[in-house]
């Protein structure tokens, strides 16, 4: 190959590698014209297109590649995975199957074998799949969790429960800290809360998310786009994770140059085979000049706090970022651990953790703390900062990233259903507990567009979660499945979907998004409806804390605070799930509800 389509197709990669695809696709174009016989470029470009979502493009492109290459595993693993993103899942099998009678030793294309299998229901062929992973990498996380899912989706609850524990707590043993935290998740979503809290310390272990520790440097990297200099990711001994760290690196590439990891021996090879990375040094040996720095530990507070942010134009903007910890013990180090003790003329602070719903869904505690002591400072995420405000039992709320006042005492958001010792019987579900705040910025709007439906049911619909969720293509639902709810009569339909105005599930329904600027706004409008009906998300807990009655449309493998095997919540008094029987089945989801809704008074 002639040097200059060598340097063609090396700068195709380095901006795929990089999330510029457009640039990556026009840079694949120009070489596939010169070069149209190159099936690993065709292949290359048709995950490019597939991960992009342009998936009738991305077939084209690996089948090009297969006529010319039939036995080229890129181009069929890719063409395995967009008849996934696809729903056809028998083609997708085919492929995948293809490519491990070649090398069984391939992964990759048998989990994705896997999920394929799971989705079109033939469990018992998906758990094969995996077992056969697990022979060949007993530690491999991603397995365990998928045969856990699976595991779970079958009826034989109380033999599943002690298979998958069994499995999870050995491999919590000797692995990493999300494998042990899998344990408690597991442990909670069978409904053991005293142990599962217990176990759900374990977090506390994932890589800390604090600020960089140290006097002012004016080399220290503050979360600023660095394009065309050089950062310098630096190691720190013994940390929790060093996997978790390093899924940091595709969202440090996207905010600007190069950047150069610096890794322990045991740590090399993983740092090395990272294509996000461009250069891997060692500790104790001569460090390439840098423009910036920044100790590894920092990476998940400067993300988690909003300060680093990845552009809306990088494929990585909404990527799901990686496990880790906002407000460990080890955050505020010149301040002792609150562990349920009476805290009399002292000040407690409570570190939020983790998403929205979180916040919104354990701010309950907020009258138990209080009774306990003195003073109760609350640091929440800004966007619902006002809403938790209204919580009995608060204080302050400090919005994050704005200067905490003094305190003597803090404990993480997570932890106060462990201090409390709390089981299901003793929940506190008090509603509500949350109220609409005395600011809502687009209250005359939103007052004229609820007049409207004067006299009507107000129903509101959420259909899809964040994106950024690691699991929103399970937790949200293609909205055309909600359209036979459009037979109910005498019903004024809002939608409290995040998305293009346009994209509702049937007309008739008015889209709220555009004048719900904050989660005041959400709060009102949300007082405002007879019913909530919402896949999981944040809704669901700003619904449910306030006392609305909400129907709740839940994964058959749910998020663990929504247990298994009930339809009613202990969480939130108002409302009720309904669960698909199968993976995947919405349609019976949307059958099931709609027949109660038409068959029973459902507003009382």
């Amino acid at each position: 190959m002639k040097r200059e389509l060598l340097k063609l197709i090396q700068e195709a990669h380095r901006l795929d590698r990089d999330g510029q695809w457009e640039a990556a696709a026009k840079a694949y174009t120009v070489f596939l014209k010169q070069q149209p016989k190159n099936a690993a470029a065709w292949g290359d470009y048709g995950g490019l297109l597939m991960l992009s979502g342009q998936l009738e493009k991305a077939e084209a492109a690996c089948r090009r590649a297969l006529s010319i290459d039939p036995a080229c595993p890129g181009a069929r693993i890719n063409l395995g995975c967009t008849f996934l993103k696809q729903g056809a899942y028998e083609e997708a099998e085919r492929h995948f199957r293809r490519v491990l009678v070649k090398d069984p030793r391939r992964n990759d294309a048998r989990l994705a074998l896997a999920e394929g299998l799971m989705k079109r229901g033939d469990l018992a062929s998906a758990r094969e799949e995996l077992e056969r992973t697990l022979t060949l990498a007993p530690d491999h996380l991603d397995a365990h969790k998928l045969l856990c899912r699976i595991l779970v989706l079958k009826e034989d609850l109380p033999s599943t429960r002690r298979e998958v524990l069994r499995r999870f707590t050995a491999l919590g043993a000797v692995s990493s800290a999300e494998a042990r935290l899998e344990v408690s998740n597991l442990s909670l979503l069978f409904g053991d809360m005293p142990q599962g809290w217990e176990q759900y310390e374990s977090r506390l272990g994932l890589p800390v998310a604090r600020p960089p520790q140290g006097r002012p440097d004016p080399s220290l990297w503050k979360g600023q786009p660095f394009p065309g200099k050089t950062l310098l990711v630096e190691w720190e001994e013994d940390p929790a994770d060093f996997q978790m760290y390093l899924r940091y690196a595709p969202l440090l590439k996207a905010l600007g140059g190069k950047v150069v990891w610096q890794v322990d021996q045991a740590s090399e090879t993983s740092a090395t085979q990272c294509r996000h990375i461009d250069q891997v040094c060692r500790v104790g040996e001569a460090t390439p000049s840098f423009d910036f720095r920044v100790p590894m530990v920092g990476l998940p507070w400067l993300f988690k706090a909003g300060i680093a942010v990845v552009p809306p134009e990088s494929p990585y903007h909404l990527h799901p970022l990686p496990a880790g910890m906002l407000a460990p013990p080890e955050a505020h180090p010149d301040h002792p651990r609150w562990r349920g003790e009476p805290f009399e003329g002292k000040t407690l602070l409570v570190d939020w953790e983790q998403g929205l719903g979180d916040t919104l869904m354990f701010v309950r505690y907020a009258p138990r703390v209080k009774a306990l002591g003195g003073r109760v400072i609350w640091s929440v995420q800004r966007p619902v900062a006002e809403v938790v405000a209204t919580c009995q039992g608060v204080d302050e709320v400090i919005p994050s990233g704005d200067p905490l006042p003094a305190f003597d005492l803090h404990v993480p958001l997570m932890s106060l259903p462990w201090i409390f010792r709390t089981d299901l019987t003793t929940i506190p579900a008090e509603v509500p507990y949350l109220h609409v705040p005395r600011r809502v910025p687009n209250l005359a709007q939103l007052r004229e567009v609820l007049d409207r439906s004067s006299g009507k049911l107000r129903i509101g619909l959420a259909w899809s979660g964040n994106p950024a969720h690691k699991r929103n293509s399970d937790r949200s639902m293609p909205r055309e499945l909600l359209a036979p709810l459009a037979a109910l009569p005498d019903v004024a339909w809002y939608g409290f979907h995040f998305g293009p105005v346009e994209e509702v599930p049937f007309p008739g329904v008015t889209a709220l998004a555009p004048i719900l600027s904050s989660f005041a706004d959400s709060a009102y409008a949300v007082s405002a409806m007879d019913l909530v009906i919402t896949v999981d998300t944040a809704l669901a807990h700003l619904a449910g804390a306030m006392g609305i009655p909400t129907l709740l449309l839940v994964h058959a493998f749910p998020d663990w605070r929504w247990l298994l095997g009930r339809e009613d919540s202990p969480w939130y008094p108002t409302l009720r799930i309904y669960r698909q029987p199968t993976a995947g089945d919405w349609a019976s989801v949307v059958q099931r509800m709609l027949l109660d809704l038409t068959s029973q008074d459902a507003f009382t």
